[in-house]
Formats: structure tokens, sequence, C-alpha cells
């Protein structure tokens, strides 16, 4: 698992891999105590020779990311070179493995579409990206296909939305929904981007990984899946929601100048997703809010 010491790929070790051994790849160790099934080994991404990490593997999750969703240009090189050029190299050594492994990519399905033309979006909607985070999602998407295409490369995709917990704490990322209500918790401003009526896709992490499992099961001809609810959520509505469940009468909200990079609205069509798998998301955003705060 390469950067599986974070939120989501500790989750999935979690939820999805039980007692199989699991060797995470990563430039830092997991947080807290692991299971005996979990090996550990440091890894630089941007200069590793991969071979070694994958001798006796059949599955590799790539989760790999050094560039966040932030606006400009200024860096692009070398995230090119830390993230497109090491992908390139690990999908070299993986089609040279004498039994290669299949890959398991954990795309943005949050970014990569950009606005979009239609809501919700779907996977054969054309993808824009307005921010070089999801530049680099979107290019690895292609790069797997080419390898497919060239090499028999056996890979999926899962576009991921807004993925949230209270476990995102440890990962030193919490998010939109952990952050506001630790915001009004402790009587502070809940701090937005722009107006507050960007919409997102708020995907509760049991949700997100039980249908990666379901993606990892399925053995049919689609390779790339959106992963969300279907519902999109104003960051208001989130911020009212929130407020009512923690009984707080009146949040101070302080807005600020919204970013080039962020997309103004974003609810993801999981239409293929059920069709091919037969999930469904089981917890609702009021339900998810409520055990992030029980959670706490």
């Amino acid at each position: 698992m390469l950067g599986g010491s974070g939120f989501i790929g500790q989750s999935m070790i979690a939820m999805l891999f039980g007692d199989r051994p699991v060797l995470i790849a990563d430039r830092v160790a997991p947080a807290g105590p692991q299971n005996a099934n979990i090996t550990y080994l440091p890894l630089d991404f941007a200069s590793g020779d991969f071979s070694s990490y994958l001798r006796g593997v059949n599955l590799i999750v790539h989760l790999i990311s050094t560039v966040a969703p932030n606006a400009g240009t200024s860096t692009l090189v070398d995230e090119i070179a830390e993230n497109l050029i090491p992908t390139v190299r690990l999908l070299d050594d993986v089609v040279r493995t004498r039994e290669a492994p299949k890959l398991l990519f954990i795309s943005s399905g949050g970014t990569v579409y950009g606005e979009g033309g239609r809501f919700p979006v779907t996977e054969r909607d054309a993808a824009s990206p307005i921010c070089t985070y999801a530049a680099h999602k979107l290019a690895i998407e292609k790069y797997l296909h080419l390898y497919n295409v060239h090499h028999g490369l056996d890979y999926r995709i899962a576009r991921l939305s807004n993925p949230y917990s209270s476990r995102a704490y440890t990962a030193g990322k919490p998010g939109a929904i952990p952050t506001f209500i630790e915001q009004m918790r402790k009587g502070k401003a809940v701090t937005v981007w722009g107006d507050g009526e960007q919409r997102r896709d708020f995907i509760h992490i049991d949700d997100a990984i039980n249908a990666i499992g379901a993606i990892l099961s399925y053995s049919g001809p689609e390779r790339l899946f959106n992963v969300g609810t279907g519902i999109g959520t104003s960051v208001n509505e989130l911020i009212a929601l929130i407020a009512s469940e923690l009984g707080v009468i009146s949040p101070t909200v302080r807005h600020i100048a919204a970013r080039a990079c962020d997309v103004q609205k974003n609810q993801l069509d999981i239409s293929l997703l059920r069709t091919c798998t037969g999930w469904e998301p089981r917890i609702p955003l009021n339900e998810g809010i409520r055990r992030c705060i029980e959670e706490r």
C-alpha cells in the first residue's frame, strides 16, 4: 500500500484486509499500534525503485500524492517530478513483474471534473481540472489506461468525493466536517473560503471504504468508478447541520476570499457503481456528523 499511513489507507486496512499481510510503503510510519500483519517500509516515492516492494504482492493500492488542492502552478515542475514520474516508474516495475499485481488508484472525484457541465456528473463526462492536484490525478488515470492497452495492466480507479470521519484527525488533515465541529465546540469562528454556496459530495469514510471493497471484488469490464453519495451539500448547509447537532444556535462564520482552485459545485453520479456492484451509501450526512461528534 503506497501511502498507507494516512486516513484513507489506515481505514482500508482496518475495514478490508483483516489478518491478511499488508506492506505499507510510505515516508512516515502509521501512528499508533499496528497489528502483527502490518509491515512498514520507508519509501521515498520520488526516487524509489519499486521492484523490491513488489515481491509476493498481488494488490497495489496507490494513495500517494505530495500535492494539496491549492491554486497556482508555481511548483508544477517539482510536482510532476514527485508524482507523475515516480508513478510511471512504478508502472514499469509492475508490468515487468512475473505475475503483475492488480493496481487500485484512489483518484479525486471531488476535483478532477472541475466545474463540470451537468450534475450529478458521470464517469463519462469531461474532466477539466482547475487545480494541479486534480491534473496529476487525471494524468495518472490516463497512464493506467495506457499501460493497460500496451501491457495488459489490471487496474481499477476510485474517483472519491469528499470522505470524512473523526479518524481523519490522526492523519493531520481532518477536512471540513471535523474542523467545523471543533471550531464550533470551542466557540471559534468557522472559517469558510468564499460565500459558502459551493457544493460538495460528502461521504462517510466507512461508506467510502465499503465502496472500494466492492470495486476490488468486481470482475467486469469497467475500470473507473465514482465513489460518493450522489448528493450535493453546500458549505452553508453543512454548517447549519453541524450547528443543529451540537445545539449551537448562531455559529460565527468568517468568510475569506474564494480560491481559484476551488470547484464551486461537485455532485457525483454513482449509478455505475450501484449497477456493477450493488453497493449503496448507508450513512446519511446528519448521522455521519453525529458520529464525528460522539467519537471525539
